[in-house]
């Protein structure tokens, strides 16, 4: 993960999950909330169970936001919205994220750096 200025910091991405005390391969990397908060509180020097807490409540109020109907909006990040579709076996929700302008910017110049 990258941040402007001097915030740039990288995550190391975990490419294993545990289920039922097994660990298993997959085959993406992810970056769990608590990853970022420990990030977040060695860069501000906030304890690391704020940091989380914060990051919790965020979901709380984006997923409640969804919920109700609205979309929600983050900065130079992108923008999520609930779909509700009638499928042949009954209802469905979907939620669907399009990238902000700099998440977009800097997705497709990673795409440059690969391919080239």
């Amino acid at each position: 993960m990258q941040n402007s200025g001097d915030r740039s910091t990288e995550v190391q991405p975990s490419t294993s999950e545990s289920t039922k005390g097994e660990e298993r391969e997959t085959s993406s990397l992810y970056v769990t909330s608590k990853m970022i908060a420990s990030l977040i509180s060695k860069q501000k020097g906030i304890p690391q169970d704020m940091v989380r807490a914060v990051i919790d409540d965020c979901f709380i109020v984006m997923s409640q936001s969804l919920l109700d109907g609205y979309r929600v909006k983050i900065q130079d990040f992108g923008t999520f919205k609930m779909k509700h579709d009638k499928t042949y076996i009954g209802n469905r929700s979907i939620v669907f994220f399009r990238m902000g302008k700099t998440l977009k910017m800097l997705a497709g110049d990673e795409r440059e750096k690969h391919s080239a």
